[in-house]
């Protein structure tokens, strides 16, 4: 059995740190790109089977922007003034 000098100690130490802290950003820009509305919305979406968050994700911020009323109309439709 190999005796861990300290230097390779430090470094394994160094790259375990840095991971976590990679993931831990990760995680924290996904929840920090969502809305309040659609935090809320996430347990009911990844419920369903097959979701996965980057879907659950865009799809509660889309339901959120379509309740709030910024959604606009459908498929890029516009109102036209009567004439």
């Amino acid at each position: 059995m190999k005796k861990i000098t300290g230097k390779m100690a430090t470094k394994k130490t160094l790259a375990v740190l840095l991971i976590s802290m990679l993931v831990l950003m990760a995680c924290a820009s996904v929840s920090e790109a969502l809305s309040e509305c659609a935090k809320g919305c996430m347990p009911v979406c990844m419920r369903e089977n097959g979701a996965t968050l980057g879907a659950c994700g865009k799809a509660c911020e889309d339901f959120c922007n379509q309740v709030s009323g910024g959604g606009g109309p459908p498929f890029g439709l516009r109102r036209t003034k009567n004439l």
